[in-house]
């Protein structure tokens, strides 16, 4: 990783900052983030690379210190899962729905989770 890829990663950092702070304190970029597409694709790519222990410890830290979130849950209704369940199992006659359900992978891990 060479001293461009640091300057633009900083640079990144400085766009999260800022949004920070329009933003009540929130780190929450959503990925499609139209004043600042990159920023939200960047948020993006640094949750997937702590998932992959492939971020160093200094960006972490830096990260952390902002109160960044390496995980965003959104909750959804109870009820509104039931009925994508029910809608699954109306198409594929069986609610066993693989985790990893490429079509819906909030309904794959709730399932899993109601398990």
């Amino acid at each position: 990783m060479g001293p461009h890829n640091n300057e633009r990663w900083d640079m990144h950092y400085q766009d999260l900052l800022e949004y920070k702070k329009k933003n009540n304190g929130k780190t929450n970029v959503p990925q499609e983030y139209y004043p600042n597409p990159e920023l939200g694709t960047w948020v993006n790519k640094q949750r997937v690379a702590y998932k992959d222990n492939d971020l160093s410890k200094d960006r972490i830290i830096k990260l952390e210190s902002i109160s960044f979130k390496w995980r965003i849950y959104v909750m959804i209704p109870w009820m509104d899962m039931y009925e994508r369940l029910q809608k699954y199992n109306k198409k594929y006659g069986t609610t066993d729905v693989p985790k990893q359900y490429p079509n819906d992978p909030q309904l794959g891990f709730w399932v899993t989770n109601q398990r």
